[in-house]
């Protein structure tokens, strides 16, 4: 069970890929089950972990951003970053170099 909750309680920010879900998922019940168990049973516990998982995020996302804006309303503050650059490469200096590469 505490893997399940420990699969399960993840980042509500971000879309799981097929890839996501398989490394989080597949990869340490792999390693610790070793042999020890039928892949029948790896890949029903499988599903259902990614079946609980799904069903939290359903319920727990509309309740997360509901608790997010009542707190923004009382609080007064919504944030934005208007003039912050989140790019690790300025990429208007590369592009003008680059055009002038191309004349």
């Amino acid at each position: 069970m505490k893997k399940v909750l420990m699969v399960c309680t993840g980042n509500k920010d971000r879309s799981p890929t097929a890839a996501m879900l398989v490394a989080e998922m597949c990869a340490p019940m792999w390693v610790t089950s070793a042999g020890t168990e039928p892949w029948s049973l790896l890949i029903v516990i499988i599903r259902d972990v990614w079946v609980v998982k799904v069903l939290y995020e359903v319920i727990a996302t509309p309740i997360t951003y509901a608790i997010v804006n009542v707190l923004k309303r009382v609080e007064g503050v919504d944030t934005f970053d208007r003039d912050t650059k989140f790019a690790p490469i300025r990429l208007a200096p590369l592009r003008t170099l680059l055009r002038g590469a191309e004349r």
